[in-house]
């Protein structure tokens, strides 16, 4: 079972889909979409639970924003919000351990309360169901068509379907390690998520040898 991720844009103009490559392009500043430039536009992260190929399963799903500077641009915002992001959950999570008192300073939860108020929103069921029904292809009578988000940079040579097949398996592949690497998953895990079969076999004798020699 693997993972991968699809990008979303719910734009006035109809819900597009957006490539890796446009989305890491507006991340990186080396991408722009000029018709858009000076708003706001809700975006959606899709994380897919995939069987070779096959996408089986939206696993889990992200609404966010970026807001675009009067070029078309959102890598310095995204930044911005970035850096507030760590500001705002490194103090409110210090704020959680201090020890209890009588006066309680409110204003860390507020300020991270505030924070995913401007960066984040929930998905409806019908924006769920618009995304599921690209996913799986599924066509319904009288829905508008999910157009490609289009971007400024110029566009990339086709490659080969081989390629495209590489391409597609080392991206899974980062999205695995991504999410091995979270606070509840051991070193072990992530190990096994690059590929590290080697290492987590020898971790795995030598915790066995230790655990012997101590008994």
């Amino acid at each position: 079972m693997g993972l991968s991720i699809r990008f979303y844009l719910f734009a006035e103009d109809g819900l597009q889909a957006m490539s890796q490559r446009v989305r890491m392009g507006l991340i990186r500043g080396k991408d722009a979409m000029p018709q858009y430039a000076g708003t706001k536009q809700r975006v959606a992260d899709v994380i897919l639970e995939s069987e070779g190929k096959k996408p089986v399963r939206i696993q889990r799903t992200q609404g966010s924003y970026l807001t675009f500077d009067e070029k078309g641009q959102v890598h310095k915002d995204l930044a911005a919000s970035g850096f507030a992001a760590l500001e705002t959950g490194m103090a409110l999570e210090r704020a959680l351990k201090q020890p209890q008192t009588t006066i309680v300073d409110l204003t860390p939860k507020l300020n991270r309360e505030k924070w995913e108020r401007e960066n984040r929103w929930t998905l409806s069921k019908d924006e769920l169901d618009a995304i599921a029904d690209d996913i799986w292809r599924r066509k319904k009578a009288g829905q508008p068509k999910i157009e490609r988000a289009r971007d400024a940079a110029p566009k990339p040579p086709k490659v080969t379907y081989e390629a495209k097949e590489a391409i597609q398996e080392v991206q899974g592949r980062i999205t695995s390690i991504a999410w091995s690497c979270r606070p509840h998953n051991s070193p072990l895990r992530f190990l096994a998520a690059i590929g590290g079969h080697s290492q987590v076999r020898r971790a795995g004798l030598r915790g066995s040898h230790r655990n012997r020699r101590a008994n």
